[in-house]
């Protein structure tokens, strides 16, 4: 290495250094958890504001006064009662227990003030008193939608049978609105009723019905027969026009079973002209046989389809082998930052594997001598994150690169772990 050489790596480390040691954004790695800030762009990335632990207390009379104001006369009284039992409740007050009798009395009583009906109801469900189904049941049957909308959820984590068999009626009847049937279609995917296949079905293959309902009661049939091994519902046509809703409808009917004949279907849709069909089966094989993708991955990969292309990086970091790496540094580029940082993410999770490191470590070296500043990006990242001392030349060079974004990641890669600087360091002296 020449004297300026030398003395540009040593200056860069040290200003890596001093702008970075310690810092709450170099404290740990990258693990790829839900909600955990990346380090590819610190700047973008307001520093940690750490919330300190607080606690809770009631007032030890608070119990007793709601339960006094519950038998008061006066429908606001109780009203207020309710809505505060609701709230402690969320906020985890012990022992509330012992208003759901009362509750359940000012929710089932047709002379109560609607909106008190509606507050017991909302302290009942928050309580999640199972018990009291009924009296939450007859809430929503007398004030009709907006009593659902707070009943419904819990009525179908329930798996209400009143509740449901009126679901059924309602997704049937051709009198209702649509808004009202497509509540019911709804209710009856969240409580997984399977008893209602047949009544989605026939919605769902019935021309004259409207787009969304179809839509609607073709997905619900396909999460009501999950795993289904029987035979095939009758299926729409393929459609070769554009934008076809029978495409859409037949490739989510076919999300519930698992047969090798609606797998080879789903399968048959990958390579379909509307790339939201081709979504929805591949979505489904990702969850159910993620195998039968393997096949089209790379076709996946160079899809126009964001979606798409998600699938596949998904699939590789699942499948994790040599080929896996290979399609991951591909999408090192993808145009979505999303997708890219996901495959960059991917090749550090693959990195850590005993089995697969010195791989990932080979594919993050190629990566780096490419001309996309994306891919140098990314992989400047990984290098990073993995420690791989090998790239600290190539990394050093990139960090006076024409792109900022790209000098910023060598920088951050060069300074994540110090120890990397003395390795190098070492390997030199």
């Amino acid at each position: 290495m020449t004297e300026s050489r030398t003395k540009k790596w040593w200056v860069s480390a040290l200003l890596t250094a001093m702008l970075f040691p310690g810092s709450a954004l170099m404290a740990q790695p990258f693990t790829g958890q839900p909600g955990e800030i990346r380090t590819d762009k610190p700047m973008l990335v307001d520093p940690p504001f750490m919330v300190p632990e607080t606690s809770t207390t009631f007032h030890p009379r608070l119990l007793p006064l709601w339960m006094q104001a519950l038998s008061q006369p006066d429908a606001q009284t109780r009203y207020q009662a309710a809505l505060a039992i609701a709230k402690a409740q969320a906020l985890g007050m012990p022992g509330l227990e012992i208003t759901q009798n009362q509750l359940a009395v000012i929710a089932a009583s047709k002379d109560e003030h609607a909106m008190t009906r509606l507050a017991a109801a909302k302290a009942l469900v928050a309580m999640d008193a199972r018990e009291h189904a009924e009296a939450i049941w007859a809430v929503s049957q007398d004030l009709g939608n907006d009593a659902m909308l707070v009943t419904g959820p819990a009525l179908a984590r329930w798996q209400h049978g009143p509740a449901v068999e009126a679901w059924r009626k309602q997704a049937a009847d051709e009198t209702l609105s649509a808004a009202v049937r497509r509540s019911a279609i709804e209710s009856l995917a969240a409580a997984r009723d399977a008893g209602s296949r047949t009544t989605l079905h026939a919605l769902a293959v019935n021309a004259v019905a409207s787009p969304a309902l179809r839509l609607a009661a073709a997905r619900t049939y396909g999460k009501v027969t999950a795993g289904d091994t029987g035979p095939l519902p009758e299926l729409p046509k393929v459609s070769h026009e554009a934008g076809s809703i029978d495409n859409l409808v037949r490739a989510y009917l076919l999300t519930g079973h698992a047969s090798d004949q609606a797998r080879d279907q789903l399968v048959a849709l990958l390579t379909h002209s509307d790339t939201t069909v081709a979504s929805v089966a591949a979505l489904a094989l990702l969850e159910q046989t993620p195998d039968r993708l393997d096949a089209s991955l790379d076709q996946l990969s160079q899809s126009g389809d964001a979606g798409l292309r998600q699938v596949a990086i998904r699939r590789w970091i699942g499948k994790a082998d040599g080929s896996s790496i290979a399609g991951l540094v591909k999408r090192l580029g993808d145009a979505q930052p999303a997708l890219r940082r996901q495959a960059g993410d991917g090749l550090i999770q693959l990195g850590e594997s005993e089995a697969l490191k010195d791989q990932v470590a080979q594919g993050i070296a190629g990566a780096l001598q490419a001309s996309d500043a994306n891919v140098l990006e990314q992989a400047s990242i990984a290098a990073g994150q993995l420690k791989l001392v090998a790239t600290a030349d190539r990394l050093v060079e990139l960090l006076d690169h024409a792109s900022r974004e790209v000098g910023l990641a060598a920088a951050v890669a060069l300074g994540e772990r110090r120890q990397l600087h003395r390795e190098v360091h070492d390997d030199r002296r």
